[in-house]
C-alpha cells in the first residue's frame, strides 16, 4: 500500500516547481532582453542617418523613444519621440491625451516592441505630430512639392470590417494633405487630398507584420508602393496631386478621412523627397532585418 507524500516531500516537490517556473520567467526575460538589445544595435547601425532630408523617424526601442515611465508592456502612451539624429534642437512628438486607446506593447511584432491603436474612432485614438511635448505645438509637415517617401512597418489584428484604418495621414481637412491607409474592403490605399484614395487593385487579407514604402515623385502619375521590398500594383492617379497639408499629421488614424487604425504600428519613417532605388532597398532591407519580416 502507498503512502501518502509527507510534509517534508510536498515541500521539496513545490520547492523544484517554484525553481523550474523561475528559471523559464527568467529564460523568458533574458531572450526578450536579447532581442530588445539586438534590435537596438541593428537600430544603431541603420543605414537611415546616412540618407538626406529626413523629417522625422519614429521607432520603438531606443531609450530615448519614450518616457522610461510608459516603456512598459500594456503602459498608455501620450508621447512617442522623434529619434531624427540630424534635428538635434527641433525634433518632433506624437503626442495624445491619456487614454487606454494606445499601449505601449513589449512584443507587438516579431517579439519586438510597438504601439497597439485600439481602433476606437475618436481623438484619443491616434497620435498628432507637435512641435512640444504638448498637444498644443501641434503640426503638419511641409515637404517640397508634397514630395515624400513614406516608411512603415506595422500590422493590421482585423481584416474588412467596413472602415477605412488610417496609419499616417499629413493634412487635417477634405481638401488637402497625403498619406497611407488600408480601405474598408482591405485594399491597400494612399490618400490624396482627404477623402480621395488612389487602391490597389486587389484586396490583402494578410494580417501579417508588413514593412510598407510609398514613394511620390511629385508628377500625377503614381505613387510607388511597395509591400515589404515588392512593388504593389496601383492605378493612375488620374490627374489628381496632393494640395498642401495644413495643421495636422497623425499617425495611426486621422481626424476626418478615415477610421483609426486597429492593430500596431513600430516604426514611421518620412523624407522630404522621393528616395533612390537603392536608398529605399536599404531601409527596407533594414527594417525587415530589425522586425524578421522577409522583404524583396
Amino acid at each position: 500500500m502507498k503512502k501518502a507524500f509527507s510534509l517534508i516531500e510536498l515541500s521539496v516537490v513545490i520547492l523544484i516547481i517554484g525553481i523550474l517556473v523561475a528559471g523559464v520567467t527568467q529564460s523568458s526575460r533574458l531572450v526578450a532582453q536579447m532581442r530588445l538589445s539586438s534590435a537596438r544595435a541593428i537600430t544603431s547601425s541603420s543605414p537611415i542617418a546616412s540618407i538626406r532630408d529626413l523629417v522625422f523617424w519614429f521607432e520603438p526601442t531606443l531609450e530615448e523613444s519614450f518616457l522610461t515611465s510608459q516603456a512598459e508592456d500594456g503602459t498608455q502612451i501620450s508621447q512617442w519621440n522623434d529619434i531624427n539624429p540630424f534635428a538635434v534642437n527641433n525634433k518632433y512628438y506624437a503626442v495624445k491625451t491619456a487614454s487606454a486607446n494606445v499601449l505601449y506593447k513589449s512584443n507587438a511584432i516579431n517579439g519586438i516592441p510597438g504601439l497597439q491603436f485600439s481602433g476606437a474612432n475618436s481623438p484619443t485614438g491616434y497620435l498628432t505630430l507637435s512641435t512640444t511635448a504638448a498637444i498644443g505645438g501641434a503640426t503638419n509637415i511641409q515637404t517640397t512639392n508634397n514630395r515624400f517617401t513614406i516608411f512603415a512597418v506595422a500590422k493590421l489584428d482585423i481584416t474588412s470590417d467596413l472602415v477605412n484604418r488610417g496609419l499616417i495621414y499629413n493634412g487635417i481637412s477634405s481638401t488637402n494633405g497625403w498619406g497611407y491607409y488600408r480601405e474598408s474592403s482591405n485594399k491597400r490605399g494612399i490618400l490624396f487630398g482627404g477623402v480621395v484614395g488612389h487602391l490597389s487593385t486587389s484586396a490583402s487579407s494578410s494580417l501579417n507584420p508588413e514593412v510598407i514604402s510609398a514613394v511620390y515623385q511629385g508628377n500625377t502619375s503614381t505613387v510607388a508602393v511597395y509591400v515589404n521590398g515588392a512593388a504593389e500594383a496601383f492605378p493612375s492617379l488620374g490627374g489628381a496631386s496632393p494640395a498642401t497639408p495644413t495643421s495636422s499629421l497623425f499617425i495611426g488614424g486621422t481626424s476626418v478621412t478615415a477610421g483609426n487604425w486597429s492593430g500596431f504600428i513600430s516604426e514611421i519613417i518620412v523624407y522630404d523627397r522621393p528616395l533612390k532605388t537603392e536608398e529605399r532597398q536599404s531601409i527596407e532591407r533594414y527594417l525587415g532585418k530589425k522586425y524578421g519580416i522577409r522583404t524583396a
